[in-house]
């Protein structure tokens, strides 16, 4: 099959790509040689190469202003987004505190961007026979349409910063492996570079809740799961 040129793609109108739209309901019509979750996957890998991206952004243009400061980019497309601004550490945080205040803030805000990952996760699979997405492109911009909750605070904007655990698979499917409150389904890639004990990073399970997991649990609580 020859790579994919522009993204997102109508598999029943190969000629006439929408790059607005999101063939989520017309899965049914691609690669039907391959079983649904296994075409979820070969989809996603698809938009990949399309893109050049794991997420679904690429900025062509940067815009810092100063005064105040805030910076904007332009996507293909004519998208105008801009990251969410910095909250500052409050003055009365005693400098011995502010490296912990700052952790816990951006621990927060990346906790907040894998609630509404998982939702995303959740929604798609109520909508496709209970099989979780491929990937954050095959979700965009029908589920997921802010591409910046793709990346933690730390990690550069439009960096995949979170990993699908079991792309492809449906509940029932990971029903041996544990509760739904037991198994992890979204993890942070890499922890905050500047933490502090405790050390960890953070995890979405397919409940849909969200926790810190120290590095002392990981092996019991995300570990296993990933062999």
């Amino acid at each position: 099959m020859p790579p994919l040129t522009i993204p997102p793609i109508d598999p029943s109108q190969p000629h006439e790509v929408d790059p607005q739209s999101t063939p989520v309901g017309q899965l049914q019509d691609y690669r039907t040689d391959l079983a649904m979750g296994d075409r979820l996957v070969a989809y996603e890998e698809d938009l990949r190469r399309a893109w050049g991206s794991e997420v679904p952004a690429v900025p062509v243009l940067k815009v810092d202003y100063r005064n105040p400061d805030r910076t904007y980019y332009v996507l293909i497309g004519g998208n105008i987004l801009t990251p969410p601004e910095e909250e500052p550490i409050p003055d009365e945080v005693p400098p011995a505190q502010r490296a912990g205040y700052e952790q816990g803030r951006d621990r927060a805000r990346s906790q907040n961007n894998l609630k509404q990952l998982v939702l995303i996760m959740k929604m798609f699979a109520g909508e496709n026979r209970g099989h979780l997405p491929g990937g954050w492109l095959t979700v965009f911009p029908e589920y997921l349409t802010d591409p910046l909750i793709c990346t933690t605070p730390w990690d550069e904007p439009f960096t995949n910063s979170y990993q699908l655990l079991f792309p492809g698979a449906t509940e029932e499917q990971l029903e041996p492996l544990g509760t739904q409150a037991e198994v992890p389904t979204i993890i942070e890639k890499r922890g905050n570079p500047k933490q502090i004990d405790p050390r960890g990073r953070n995890v979405a399970f397919l409940d849909g809740h969200v926790e810190f997991v120290k590095d002392t649990e990981w092996e019991a609580k995300v570990g296993r799961f990933l062999r």
